[in-house]
């Protein structure tokens, strides 16, 4: 039997400050973000949702603070993850596992990854709309890196 789906959202804010965008799942999180720090971010809702009982979502994504630009950087990759440790840990701040992601397409929606030239960081989304938007509008901004891991909704 197919376990029933039990959804988690994840939620985008994006950061007036820096214009980099900070992904969480957890309530409390995106609730004190809310509070504390809406002069900084701008809270942009559900970005997507992770179904848990998926047993595709099994890898984690780590996620760092860069302590320099105040922005985020999440990867699922762990040679990634330890190359960043290695050598940028005077920029970034390793902040642990964020949530559970797929490694593979099977029966999950791709995470497309953007670099942001202008200042660094990153910015993710699963939407294939927003995906084309921002290649055919924001070339002078964005790199497009390609997927970079899946959800399994």
């Amino acid at each position: 039997p197919t376990p029933t789906p039990t959804y988690m959202p994840v939620y985008r804010f994006y950061n007036e400050a820096n214009g980099s965008h900070f992904y969480t799942a957890s309530e409390s999180e995106r609730d004190t973000v809310r509070a504390k720090y809406a002069a900084t971010y701008t809270y942009e809702g559900a970005a997507y949702s992770i179904n848990t009982a998926n047993a595709a979502n099994c890898a984690p994504l780590y996620r760092f603070y860069n302590n320099k630009s105040g922005s985020h950087f999440y990867t699922p990759s762990e040679s990634e993850r330890d190359a960043v440790i290695a050598k940028w840990s005077g920029t970034y701040t390793y902040e642990g596992p964020a949530y559970c992601v797929s490694l593979t397409s099977d029966g999950c929606a791709p995470m497309y990854r953007f670099y942001n030239k202008v200042n660094g960081s990153h910015f993710y989304t699963v939407s294939a709309q927003e995906r084309d938007a921002v290649i055919a509008k924001m070339q002078a901004t964005y790199d497009y890196e390609g997927v970079t891991y899946y959800i399994g909704m």
